[in-house]
């Protein structure tokens, strides 16, 4: 496994090169998340080189299975670049593949999404519900640093099975925070939390904006073709930080801490 910090998520990276059902792996690579009760990292990223097809998924820390984790995508991106200019098609299960273009300065990430994937659901402050791979309940507020984001993303995972995700326009900017299911607290950064954020505020005629979590930011972009969306998110190669390899298991809570002051771009 190899860890990563992307715009704050700590993620394990694993190349699944046995194949089989990720369900017979999910529960011991949730435990590779843990050490001796603390939680070390935000989930694990599993990719598997099937021919050209590259399969891709995520396992929380409770051992719950998501198709997509954004970040994660940035980080196998990271992992499998062959050099400053490439591009990689991942494929997760049950979801549209997604394109990386990868230059020098920046990862781009492009996934297509359907309109009809919308739903209304009753939530206050008109929350919707979007799946970009992973379900998120999205809802505007006026300053979402004093939202009630934990009380309302603990019932928002228990009654709706999903992340909760809120957001406030600041100018040209969008601030965002996410509550992740599978972790059952809040996130620097949320990759397919952005995505969510950017079809919301798309339906509210912001095709471009700035994303900032607490963790990082995003450059989102979302462009209407014939078949739905086409979703974009950029972020600056800086923000992945790659911490070099380690054994399932094999390191204590204070080495993780210490290999974060030791990444390197």
């Amino acid at each position: 496994m190899r860890l990563y910090e992307v715009c704050g998520n700590r993620l394990l990276v694993c190349d699944r090169q046995g194949g089989g059902e990720i369900e017979n792996d999910a529960n011991n690579l949730a435990k590779a998340c843990w050490d001796e009760g603390r939680r070390i990292a935000d989930g694990v990223v599993w990719f598997q080189r099937n021919g050209q097809e590259i399969a891709f998924g995520f396992v929380n820390p409770d051992g719950s299975v998501e198709s997509v984790c954004g970040n994660g995508l940035f980080a196998v991106a990271h992992a499998l670049e062959t050099g400053k200019h490439s591009q990689i098609t991942l494929s997760p299960a049950k979801h549209a593949p997604a394109d990386m273009e990868i230059n020098e300065a920046t990862y781009t990430l492009s996934v297509p999404y359907s309109l009809y994937d919308q739903q209304l659901i009753d939530m206050p402050n008109g929350g919707k519900l979007y799946d970009t791979g992973s379900p998120h309940v999205v809802m505007t507020v006026s300053d979402v640093q004093k939202a009630p984001l934990h009380q309302l993303g603990i019932e928002t995972g228990d009654r709706w099975k999903a992340n909760l995700t809120m957001y406030s326009f600041s100018g040209s900017e969008v601030r965002a925070r996410t509550f992740e299911r599978g972790v059952d607290a809040e996130t620097d950064a949320c990759g397919t939390g952005a995505l969510a954020v950017s079809i919301d505020s798309w339906l509210r005629g912001v095709n471009r904006c700035k994303i900032l979590y607490p963790g990082g930011a995003y450059d989102s972009h979302v462009i209407k073709n014939q078949g739905g969306l086409t979703l974009r998110l950029k972020i600056r190669r800086e923000s992945i930080c790659s911490m070099g390899n380690i054994a399932l298991r094999s390191f204590s809570s204070q080495e993780v801490l210490d290999r974060g002051l030791l990444c390197s771009h």
